[in-house]
């Protein structure tokens, strides 16, 4: 008989992490274990190498996001900060 190469354990979870967890879970079609063990990965490496930064693999939409950012960039299409804060109610420094 082989011998299992994981182990279960037991997480309790507020009813709002879980359902952001299951959000997740079914946008990127894995299962909450793959998602848990990935965070818990990250933590453990953060945590071992404090100035370590764990890299993330950008999502298609982000990227296509980023892309287009650029390009308004390019064509000088920015607000100040401060324009920013203001459109949206935020206190200026």
């Amino acid at each position: 008989m082989a011998q299992r190469t994981t182990k279960t354990v037991t997480v309790s979870l507020p009813p709002v992490m879980l359902d952001e967890l299951d959000r997740i879970r079914r946008r990127e079609q894995r299962t909450r274990s793959e998602l848990l063990r990935e965070a818990l990965q990250r933590y453990i490496v953060t945590e071992g190498a404090p100035r370590a930064v764990p890299k993330e693999d950008a999502q298609p939409e982000e990227i296509e996001a980023m892309r287009l950012a650029h390009e308004e960039y390019a064509r000088g299409e920015t607000v100040s900060l401060e324009d920013l804060q203001n459109e949206l109610g935020l206190p200026t420094q």
